[in-house]
């Protein structure tokens, strides 16, 4: 059985700037420029700690006159201390970026000069803007997981797996020179899994032998690679063949906590397991068998000290019992201080009673809450850089308003050591208005914590309770200056994970924007420039009349306005591209961004159709479908004007030309027999064969049909070859066809001698119900080959069974085109000839890919998820559940494929200049699994995605 690959392409964008903030706190030296003498020259500039692999970024508040994205300028416009060897260029006519050869020093402090007036007419005093940036300290840990078997037969051969965790960027080729593994004085294969998390590299070191007498693996790690003074190793104890016991017992934080107890070998999975699990004070355990782990999840809550024992009894996958009773006594430690928001996705939250967000939290007493508002006047700019629930830029186009410390155990009865869900309601802190979005952002700080500390004494600072802060305009710039963007404080990466140390807090911020409205919008675009627009209730789905509808363009400027009628719709016509709607209603607001990105997606379903060209459509067609010359040809059009916006009696041309695109005959028509229109063309005896075209116009919409002009004998037998199949697959036991030859008369075509062969051609592999998934592997190349299938006679009936045995090539890309191509022949020796095509496909199963639209632009962001689905058909296109659907994701050097096609990407695949990012095994259940990916490399890129 073989699945197919997949191939496909994605595009990674990331811009990153950090911007121009106010003067909260004095420069760490005399050499930064004054921010606020550059206010009308820059927008934003590189500044505080960056990753060691970041360009360095200037934005414009003006338009660079010289300005033409893409290309290279003078890169001494930019002078760093130390010296940074690099390249200069605009990316767009805004911004110039400096792009480092190399990686930055780490825990560097860089003193940067831009010669600002080689770009903008500026007073003396702005001719050089300076500024400084720090270099992120690097550092780096490794974390064992444990062995792990490869399956439940094989046991002389195990694997340990674990991740080694940079504290900043790392090249995947230094990443895999830190760790090296060696047993019995043998050097063990150590395969990378790159890009699972940010800056986590997974690892596993491959066949590790279990022998007779116990082992150990030597794991060495070194730092000098990233140049850091750190170099440890571990001796890992590998358990003998004759060694049947328990590893490990660990608790599993998540969203059920549950005990991870691993075995040397895999257990009988069929064996009743009552009492062999024993929990004190916890139930009765349910339990989960993975290979060599059992799962153990308590029976009810439990806290403190809890106490675990595994009876001798309990057999592995051969039948044999431990050696001992297993006791072990798991402490339950305190839960890390976190917040989160309930629902992330969402913005726009009905009732009018106001704005209400639920968050939970865990392991805090207070927690600190900011709300910027986002003022209704500025929300068509806010819309213009972001979509809905988006935060990026929001220093133009709103402030704070309010800041307030809350307590979070109010009632005395909360245990704050659990997940606890608490309801925030902004009406008690701020006086909403009508239109505006707010971000509400949740942080806390180490005082705020309720987590035990030996070095503290136990003592927790005083709470603060509703402290209250005046939002000012002259104070609310300090609302953008926060130590993310800081300089080095004291923060230490080692300690990042340590609530104990006042690195863990930093950064620990969610947020959210929230929109309070009733109305529900839909707006419906046509290809004709008009907006149907649909507005309901959010709380009850009834449409809403008497709504005003207003629509803009991307410049803010109002296109068009509506009113709904009593079933909630308008119809809005427009003579520009519009950008976003605004309906209003009493004192409610709604908002709809109507850029293409913002489309609901309609991937999952078949939406194929035609496109209406100038709201007419039209079909032309003919009596039959091959002419020969010196015949006439009767073609008739159809027209369809469903909105009368032809006047009557207007004309219809027809022009038809030949293979060489020589006009030979134009007629023009206006009369109909309803709405069709007949046109008899005559051609000259000697015209040449070959594609004919006819081409229809009327009312400015162009409509063509090939027609076929060709000098052949024609057919005196008739062969009819039929597998009562719509298409043929490897996975049919037998496939048998019946054929028939008859004389174009009618009679039975006797004895007579008739040739098969097949052609099998590759073709997009397709299946119903799934139009935008992708099955094919565009690495692999198949070229056409002929087969005879059948070279016989017919029965007296002109009958004959046809056994068809196709040779399955190995390397189709997906589904083939099998062309049938017969010829029954005369007893003169005359043939007449037949041929007809039928879908072939030459594996069991295959695996198929939809790859996620993107932004407008067709980009996957970095630094955030992206679902990509996998679906499993068999060759008929029925779901099938698949194991182990290994799945790669490839990175291109930009360089290579810059000035490549996208077709010619997959021969790049394979070679030196690309790198794996992502390598991993995911599960199909009924034909459905996905799998999330996430890129971390703030740079361009070009992916290859791989399943096997």
């Amino acid at each position: 059985m073989k699945i197919s690959f997949k191939t496909a392409y994605i595009f990674l964008y990331l811009s990153l700037f950090i911007f121009l903030s106010c003067d909260k706190k004095e420069d760490i030296d005399d050499f930064s420029s004054v921010k606020s003498l550059y206010v009308d020259y820059l927008n934003a500039y590189t500044s505080g700690i960056i990753s060691c692999n970041s360009e360095i970024k200037i934005k414009l508040a003006k338009k660079g006159e010289t300005a033409n994205p893409g290309e290279k300028i003078d890169a001494d416009l930019f002078e760093f201390d130390p010296a940074i060897p690099g390249e200069a260029f605009w990316e767009d006519a805004y911004t110039i970026v400096y792009k480092p050869t190399d990686l930055l020093r780490d825990d560097t402090r860089y003193k940067a000069t831009f010669s600002l007036h080689r770009i903008l007419d500026v007073p003396d005093e702005n001719k050089e803007f300076r500024f400084m940036f720090q270099v992120m300290k690097q550092n780096f840990e490794v974390h064992q997981e444990g062995i792990r078997l490869y399956n439940q037969h094989e046991l002389g051969k195990v694997k340990l797996v674990g991740y080694l965790q940079t504290a900043d960027f790392a090249a995947d080729e230094t990443v895999e020179k830190m760790l090296s593994a060696q047993q019995k004085g043998r050097e063990l294969a150590i395969v990378w899994q790159h890009g699972l998390a940010m800056n986590r590299h997974g690892y596993t070191v491959e066949q590790v032998r279990r022998e007779d007498e116990v082992g150990t693996v030597n794991l060495k790690w070194t730092g000098k690679p990233l140049h850091v003074d750190l170099e440890e190793e571990a001796s890992i104890k590998i358990p003998s063949l004759q060694d049947y016991s328990i590893l490990s017992a660990n608790l599993v934080r998540g969203e059920e906590n549950y005990i991870s107890v691993f075995f040397s070998d895999p257990l009988l999975e069929n064996q009743i397991f009552d009492g062999l699990v024993q929990l004190n004070n916890a139930g009765t355990p349910r339990l989960v068998v993975n290979l060599n782990e059992l799962k153990i999840y308590p029976g009810s809550r439990f806290t403190g000290q809890l106490q675990v024992k595994v009876l001798k009894d309990i057999k592995n996958a051969a039948g044999f019992k431990l050696k001992h009773d297993f006791v072990k006594s798991i402490e339950l430690t305190q839960q890390n201080p976190e917040v989160r928001i309930v629902q992330q996705s969402g913005v726009i939250m009905p009732g009018s009673a106001g704005l209400i967000m639920p968050f939970e939290a865990i392991g805090l007493q207070a927690i600190n809450v900011t709300v910027v508002r986002i003022f209704a006047d500025n929300v068509l700019q806010y819309l213009q850089v972001n979509n809905m629930g988006k935060d990026y830029q929001l220093n133009r186009v709103g402030r704070p308003v309010a800041y307030k410390t809350i307590p979070l155990n109010t009632s005395g009865v909360v245990n704050l050591q659990e997940w606890n869900r608490f309801t925030l309601d902004l009406s008690e802190y701020i006086q909403a208005e009508p239109g505006a979005l707010y971000q509400v952002k949740l942080n806390f700080r180490k005082s705020q914590s309720i987590f035990y500390c030996a070095d503290d004494g136990g003592a927790l600072e005083e709470v603060d309770v509703l402290i209250e802060e005046n939002w000012d305009e002259q104070s609310a710039s300090s609302y953008w200056d926060n130590d993310d963007y800081g300089y080095d404080d004291g923060y230490d990466w080692s300690q990042r994970e340590n609530p104990c140390s006042s690195s863990y807090y930093r950064n620990k911020s969610v947020s959210k924007i929230l929109f309070s409205s009733d109305l529900g919008l839909i707006a419906k675009k046509s290809d004709q420039g008009n907006l149907q627009v649909f507005v309901t209730s959010l709380l009850d789905t009834k449409p809403q009349g008497k709504v005003v509808v207003d629509v803009y363009d991307f410049q803010q400027q109002l296109l068009a306005t509506g009113t709904t009628s009593s079933d909630g719709k308008v119809e809005i016509s427009l003579s520009a591209v519009p950008f976003a709607i605004i309906a209003r209603k009493d004192k409610q607001t709604g908002y709809l961004k109507l850029a293409d990105g913002n489309t609901l997606s309609v991937s999952n379903f078949d939406v194929s159709g035609q496109t209406i060209k100038e709201g007419i459509k039209g079909f032309l067609y003919g009596e039959r479908g091959v002419w020969r010359p010196g015949d006439t040809l009767h073609l008739t059009f159809i027209l369809e004007d469903k909105h009368h916006s032809l006047p009557k009696g207007h004309p219809v041309v027809l022009e038809m030309f030949n293979p060489k695109g020589q006009l030979v005959t134009r007629k023009v028509s206006t009369g109909t027999v309803g709405d069709m229109y007949n046109f008899n063309l005559h051609t000259a005896t000697d015209a040449p064969t070959g594609n004919w075209q006819a081409k229809v116009r009327v009312g400015g919409s162009e409509f063509k049909q090939t027609l076929k002009i060709e000098t052949v004998k024609p057919n005196r037998l008739k062969l009819d070859l039929n597998f009562g199949k719509e298409r043929l697959s490897v996975i049919d036991k037998e496939i048998v066809g019946n054929l028939n030859v008859r004389w174009l008369h009618g009679a039975k075509g006797q004895n007579l001698r008739a040739l098969f062969e097949i052609v099998l051609s590759p073709v997009k592999t397709t299946f119903k119900g799934f139009p935008n998934y992708n099955f094919d592997d565009d690495s692999k190349e198949y070229y056409a080959e002929s087969q005879v299938v059948f070279d016989g006679r017919v029965d007296a009936e002109g009958f004959a069974k046809v056994n068809l045995k196709i040779e399955a090539p190995e390397n189709a890309p997906g589904a083939l085109n099998a062309i049938f191509k017969g010829k029954a022949f005369e007893e003169g020796g005359d043939f007449s000839i037949d041929q007809f095509n039928i879908p072939y496909y030459p594996y069991a199963s295959f695996v198929g890919l939809q790859i996620p639209q993107g932004d407008k632009r067709g980009f996957l962001l970095t630094d955030q998820d992206h679902a990509i689905p996998i679906v499993s058909l068999d060759a008929n296109g029925n779901p099938v559940s698949r194991q182990d659907v290994k799945v790669e994701v490839y990175k291109l050097n930009w360089k290579w494929w810059w000035d490549n096609s996208y077709e010619d990407l997959s021969n790049y695949v394979g070679r030196s200049y690309h790198s794996p990012v992502y390598q991993g095994v995911i599960n199909t259940v009924n034909g459905k699994g996905s799998y999330k990916l996430r890129i971390n490399q703030p740079e361009w890129g070009r992916f290859y995605i791989k399943e096997k």
